[in-house]
């Protein structure tokens, strides 16, 4: 995805190659009653790194390179961009072709996630380096929160599969029962097995999101059996002795 700019005034048109020139970015003119520019390589996903490892740095002063390095992780993936793309409603604003239209271009996450990159792309070849900063430190601001939030939250899937372990159960089975929605809307309703048994179920848009939630309902239910917890070792008991009174000597008789 990249900027394209569209216009039907030549002045317009002159102005934004000669933008693009002076930061050096080739582009390729369309000419014709709408003129479009395609910058040849404009990416944002390097200033998007950028800004968000400086906000980082300032917002989690003691979480070492490798905490924060997962939170940037999350905070720039597909899915992150693609819901602040969403939230912007740039999925309307798209230029698709008549197959990405007819298959929900507009919603699907890469696309989106493309879109809000070249968005940012825009602010920096219009107002500079501190303007696309300042867009992403207003922007992000709530991923950056939720990135560290989501990214060190419990692990229920290894907490149930170390509780079943613990009780002598065997491994949970993760088993998809569902799927709603269009493709690029889906929702997947899983389920988790173990034994045969369904101990938790549960929906959401990634089945890793469902797996996690139902491993969390699982745990939940394993607690509330007495039964499932694991057995505490009891006192052995004291032994039942008897002292045998002791026998007299046959030669003190005699």
């Amino acid at each position: 995805m990249v900027v394209v700019f569209v216009t039907s005034s030549d002045i317009e048109a002159s102005v934004v190659m000669a933008l693009l020139d002076s930061h050096g970015i080739k582009a390729i003119r369309a000419s014709g009653n709408t003129q479009g520019i395609w910058p040849m390589a404009v990416s944002a996903l390097g200033e998007i790194k950028v800004g968000v490892a400086d906000a980082l740095f300032h917002q989690y002063p003691t979480y070492d390179e490798g905490q924060k390095s997962k939170i940037k992780a999350a905070v720039v993936s597909t899915t992150s961009l693609a819901r602040h793309a969403e939230i912007l409603r740039l999925g309307e604003h798209l230029i698709l072709g008549r197959g990405e239209e007819k298959t929900g271009g507009r919603f699907k996450q890469a696309l989106l996630a493309d879109a809000y990159e070249a968005l940012i792309a825009a602010i920096y070849l219009d107002g500079g380096l501190e303007a696309a900063e300042a867009f992403l430190r207003r922007e992000l601001k709530d991923a950056l929160d939720e990135g560290s939030a989501q990214t060190f939250a419990r692990d229920y899937k290894s907490a149930l599969q170390e509780q079943l372990q613990a009780l002598g159960h065997p491994l949970p089975d993760y088993r998809v029962s569902g799927e709603t929605g269009p493709d690029h809307r889906k929702t997947f309703s899983v389920e988790v097995v173990v034994g045969g048994e369904v101990l938790g179920a549960a929906t959401g848009r990634a089945k890793k999101e469902a797996e996690q939630e139902a491993a969390r309902e699982a745990l939940a239910r394993l607690a509330s059996i007495p039964d499932s917890a694991p057995p505490k070792s009891q006192p052995l008991p004291t032994p039942n002795i008897q002292l045998l009174p002791t026998p007299k000597d046959s030669t003190s008789d005699e």
